[in-house]
Order: structure tokens, then sequence, then C-alpha cells
């Protein structure tokens, strides 16, 4: 009996098998370079409604940095735990506590700005740290827990909003806070760079140390991890607890911008001056991980596409802020703009599953 030759010439290509389609190949590529091209052709489309010295003017470019960098500090611990297949839908709730928590300490009893602040920091603690044992103790789910919990934090921090004041947020008017939002290194504002030094800590320890595979791992196959001797419950609590001190630098920037602090602040929590009058900041860490291409149920994703989906998602609001677009239509082009990220990711699994 004979048999037939099947090796193969190093010209031939893979085995008809595993070629992929022509479709797949430039769904692959748009996946993996879309958001730098939606990024490029935002630009051009504001570039051609606004004009040119307005658009690209330094204010505006400062703010749009430091938007994304108030939002990027947040966005990569959020990153780094959806990677390790947590997933946090409280944080807002618990960023308003903490924040309502800030301003009566701060504001109403006079406690100077850093003690204020460590006190929020520990509001932040706290309610993680119930959010780890729910989570790794009880078993619950992180989306049941942590939306459990930030149910409670918006309740507290209804009784703290209305102990203090009769409107509907509390003014936070002592000079210090200004201070510290108007701190700049070299003539740029403070939270820029920290933004940087911090997203450069994350990336390295995410991409060239046993942690960061053990968060791979982790958030791929927990069950596999853990045979493998790989603490799921350590870290669990380590990226929660990054969230926490993420949201809390979030937060002291927001208060230092806003000047005032309500229950859940807004769609994000955060608004800053934009070239004429106020613009809200907008740009969710979970919309923009999405868009980056961070698996919502952990595993995959890469963390430096997650500063051109920040940079995407706050140009799009510094720009609609220009153009004075209703609230209306922000509040739909958000929408539009989760829902978006959510078909991604869905396209994207099922691409990833072939």
């Amino acid at each position: 009996m004979t048999t037939s030759n099947v090796s193969r010439s190093p010209e031939a290509g893979p085995p008809v098998l595993f070629r992929m389609s022509r479709g797949e190949k430039v769904g692959r590529f748009v996946l993996n370079n879309g958001i730098l091209i939606a990024l490029l052709i935002e630009i051009a489309i504001f570039s051609a409604l606004i004009p040119t010295d307005v658009f690209f003017s330094r204010l505006n470019v400062i703010n749009v940095l430091r938007m994304s960098a108030g939002v990027g500090i947040l966005g990569t611990f959020y990153a780094v735990a959806l990677i390790a297949g947590v997933i946090d839908l409280g944080y807002l709730g618990a960023m308003s506590l903490a924040a309502l928590v800030i301003g009566a300490l701060f504001q109403v009893a006079k406690w100077p700005l850093a003690a204020a602040c460590l006190a929020g920091l520990a509001v932040l603690v706290i309610i993680e740290l119930v959010n780890i044992v729910l989570i790794t103790r009880a078993r619950v789910s992180s989306i049941i827990a942590t939306i459990a919990t930030s149910i409670l934090a918006v309740g507290f921090s209804y009784y703290i909003l209305f102990a203090v004041t009769k409107e509907g947020y509390l003014r936070l008017l002592r000079p210090e806070l200004q201070d510290l939002a108007d701190f700049s290194v070299l003539g740029v504002p403070a939270v820029i760079p920290l933004a940087v030094i911090i997203f450069i800590v994350v990336y390295v320890a995410l991409n060239e140390t046993k942690l960061g595979a053990h968060l791979y791992a982790v958030g791929g196959n927990a069950s596999a991890a853990e045979l493998n001797g790989i603490s799921r419950s350590r870290l669990t609590a380590l990226v929660l607890l990054g969230i926490a001190f993420g949201g809390w630098i979030t937060m002291i920037y927001v208060l230092s911008r806003t000047l005032y602090a309500q229950v859940l602040m807004g769609s994000f929590g955060a608004s800053t001056g934009a070239a004429q009058g106020t613009a809200f900041v907008r740009p969710d860490p979970l919309v923009a991980c999405l868009f980056a291409g961070i698996a919502l149920f952990g595993g995959k994703g890469r963390l430096e596409r997650l500063v051109l989906a920040i940079l995407f998602l706050a140009v799009m609001v510094s720009g609609m802020g220009l153009l004075n677009v209703s609230a209306a239509l922000r509040v739909t082009v958000d929408g539009l703009a989760f829902v978006l990220a959510v078909l991604l990711e869905s396209i994207r699994q099922r691409i990833e599953s072939r």
C-alpha cells in the first residue's frame, strides 16, 4: 500500500484548513487597527467642522489630554481588572460616596485637604474590601457584588448630601482644591505626567513580570490557573484595590476641576473647562476598554490600545462641546458608543474563536 507525500514547500503556505478568508483578514485588520483609523477619521471630521485655530489650539489640546489623563488613570486599572476576569460595575457609586465624604469633611468640617482626601481613599478601600469578601469568600459574581455595593454607596451618599446641604450638590469653595487643579509641571497640568507614569508602571508590570502573566492566566482560564498554583483570590483583591486607587486619583481630579460633589456626578463623574464654557467628561472606562479590545470576560487585551480608545472618546467629547451639541445628542452619542463597543467585542470573540 502506498502513502501520499503530505510535505509542503515553504511557498505553499499553511494547509487550507488554517487559511483565513479575505473577509476574515480584513476583519482582523480592522479590529486590530480600527481604533487608530477611527481616531484619525474623527480628527479629520472635527477639523473640517471646527476652525483650525480653535480645534488645534493649545487650550483644546491640553483639555483633551487632561480629560484623557483623568479618565485614563482609572481606565488603566480597570483594564487590568478586566484582563484578570473581574468586572467592576460599581466604581461610580463608590466614587460618589468618597467624593461626598471628602466634600463634607473638607468644606463643612474644615478638615485639611490631605486628611479629607485620605478619608475618601479609606472609603473606596472599604467598599472594595467588601467586594473582595463577596467575590472570593461568598463566591458572588463580580458584576453582582459590585452593583450591590454601589447601590449601598449611593444610599449613603444621599444621607451625607441631605445632611450638609439642601441643594442637589455640595459646593467646594475653599481655595486649596482650586490650587490643586491649577498645579502644573513645566506648564503641563500635573494629571497628565501622573497618568503617563502610572500607565508605564502598570504596562511594564502587566507585560514584563510574572504577575502580569498570572493576571492573563487567571482571566483566560481561572480553573487551570489555580491548578498551576496561581491564587485567583489574591489577584482579584489586587485588581479591585487597584481600581480603588485609580478611582481615588481620578475623583480628586474631578473634584478639583468641578469644585462640587454630588451623587453619581453626571454620566461619568467629571467636568472640565472647554474653550467656551463647560463640557461634561463622559468617556467611560468600560467603554474605552471594549473599544481597545480588552476582553470583557478576561484573558485578552493590549493596554497600549487603551490610550487610543480614551483619546478617541475624549476628542469626541471635546469636539461636541466646541460644536455646542445639545445635551440630548451627547447622551445619545454616549449610548451609541457603548452599543458599538459591545458589538465590537462580540465580533472580536467570533473571529478569534475560529
